[in-house]
C-alpha cells in the first residue's frame, strides 16, 4: 500500500502550540515545527540560536532558515556556495539537514520528510571552461560509482569572463534543473580541456539556489564574488535554496501533541 505524503498546511487561528513561541527573530515558525520541548512534532525540531540580534533559526546541522511556509509545505535557507580547488579528489559534500533523523529522501515511511525543491531550484556553475556534477550523497561517502543526478559546463573566450553579467546562460555561467529531490548531493568540478585546477584556473563555483532570487543583480552579485575574492567570498558566501518538507499522513494519523495531523493538512 503507497504511503500518501502530504505538503503540510495549518488550520486558521495560531500557527504554534498553545503556550510556544510563533517566531524566532523575524521568522515564522508554525507547527508540527519548533524549536522549545513540547512544540514541535517527532523530527521536526528546529534551533533558535539567541546569541544573535536579532535570534537566528537553524536546521539541525547549521544551516540558517530564512522562512517557512505551510502553504507550500517548504523551508527557504542560505547554503554555501562550493568552490573548486588544487588536488581535488573526491566530489564536496553539499547538505540539507542531512543532520536531522530520517533525513534521506524518502528513505523510511515515519518521521521528517526534508529534500531539495526540484521546482523551486536550479544547480548553477560559475567558471570558465568547468563543469561540475551533481551527485548523489552515497558518491561521497564511498568509493562506488558516481551517480550523476545533473550536470552543467561555463565556458568562456578568455581566463575570466566580464563582470557584472545579470544573465546566465552559459558564457561563465550555467544553469540546469535538478533530476531528484534528495537531502544531500556532492559536487564534483572537472576541467572542459583536461588541466588540472591551480594558479592558471584558479576559478569555479557551483550551488543550488532558489530559481526567483537568481536573477538580475543577484546573478551578477554572485559572478563578481566568485572572481573578485577567491578566499573567503566576502561579498557573496551563501545562497538561499528552497527545501520541502511534508507530513505522513497514514503513519501520523494522530501527533505527539494530540492534535489530529488531518487538521493540519490541506485536501490533495
Amino acid at each position: 500500500m503507497a504511503v500518501q505524503l502530504l505538503p503540510a498546511t495549518v488550520a486558521a487561528g495560531s500557527v504554534a502550540l498553545p503556550g510556544c513561541p510563533e517566531a524566532c527573530g523575524n521568522v515564522t515558525v508554525p507547527y508540527p515545527l519548533g524549536f522549545r520541548p513540547g512544540c514541535f512534532h517527532t523530527n521536526f525540531n528546529l534551533t533558535c540560536d539567541e546569541t544573535h540580534h536579532p535570534p537566528k533559526l537553524f536546521l539541525g546541522d547549521g544551516v540558517e532558515v530564512d522562512s517557512i511556509s505551510l502553504s507550500d509545505g517548504t523551508v527557504r535557507v542560505q547554503r554555501r556556495i562550493l568552490r573548486s580547488y588544487e588536488n581535488m579528489t573526491r566530489p564536496q559534500s553539499l547538505g540539507f539537514g542531512a543532520a536531522w533523523p530520517a533525513a534521506a529522501w524518502p528513505g523510511q515511511n515515519t518521521g521528517v520528510r526534508l529534500a531539495v525543491s526540484t521546482e523551486h531550484n536550479v544547480f548553477v556553475v560559475i567558471g570558465c571552461s568547468l563543469v561540475a556534477y551533481l551527485v548523489g550523497q552515497e558518491t561521497v561517502t564511498s568509493n562506488g560509482d558516481r551517480s550523476n543526478v545533473g550536470d552543467c559546463a561555463a565556458l568562456c573566450n578568455f581566463g575570466v569572463p566580464d563582470q557584472g553579467h545579470t544573465s546566465c546562460s552559459g558564457i561563465g555561467c550555467c544553469r540546469t534543473t535538478i533530476s531528484q529531490s534528495l537531502a544531500a548531493y556532492g559536487v564534483q568540478f572537472s576541467r572542459l580541456d583536461g588541466t588540472p585546477f591551480g594558479v592558471a584556473h584558479p576559478f569555479g563555483a557551483a550551488f543550488m539556489v532558489d530559481r526567483g532570487w537568481f536573477t538580475g543583480t543577484n546573478v551578477a552579485a554572485v559572478q563578481n564574488a566568485t572572481y573578485q575574492d577567491l578566499g573567503s567570498y566576502a561579498n557573496v558566501t551563501s545562497v538561499p535554496t528552497v527545501l520541502e518538507w511534508w507530513l505522513d499522513v497514514e503513519a501520523d494519523l494522530t501527533c505527539s501533541s494530540g492534535i489530529s495531523v488531518l487538521s493540519l493538512v490541506g485536501d490533495a
